[in-house]
Parts: structure tokens; C-alpha cells; sequence
């Protein structure tokens, strides 16, 4: 992800939580950690949120790898 794209992110989540305004130190961290992220994915998981929750999402609810994890335990079997 870019820093344009991770300012994106940014920006939808303030406009839809209203009252909610990310700190320098967030978007310092997001700009650091833009590079590692997939900025579909991100978006993805934060237009779910905001149709699920009421309450602005951290970043982890954003970066966590959720889809593989079910099938984790047999991805590290078969390379046993």
C-alpha cells in the first residue's frame, strides 16, 4: 500500500465516524507500516466494518490476517 492509498483509509474513516480525528502518531505509524499491507484487502475489511460496527476500527481490525486461519494448522502439516 502507498502512503496516498493508506491517507485514503484515513480519510474514509473520519468522514464516516464522525468525532473521530486519527492522531500524527497514527498516520507516522500507518505511513511506516503502509509498506507490508495490501490496500485491497484493507478496504475490504473496513467497508465490513462499517456496515458491522458502530465504533471506528484500529488498525489491527484492518491488518489481521483472518482468511487463512481456519486452514493455518494444515498449510503447517503438510509442510511437516
Amino acid at each position: 500500500m502507498t502512503k496516498q492509498e493508506a491517507l485514503k483509509i484515513i480519510v474514509l474513516i473520519e468522514s464516516v465516524y464522525k468525532g473521530f480525528r486519527t492522531k500524527n502518531e497514527t498516520i507516522t505509524f500507518w505511513f511506516n507500516y503502509c509498506p507490508e499491507l495490501n490496500f485491497t484487502m484493507v478496504m475490504t475489511k473496513l467497508k465490513r466494518h462499517i456496515r458491522t460496527n458502530p465504533y471506528p476500527p484500529t488498525i489491527s481490525d484492518l491488518t489481521e490476517e483472518t482468511e487463512n486461519k481456519p486452514f493455518q494448522w494444515l498449510h503447517e502439516y503438510k509442510t511437516i
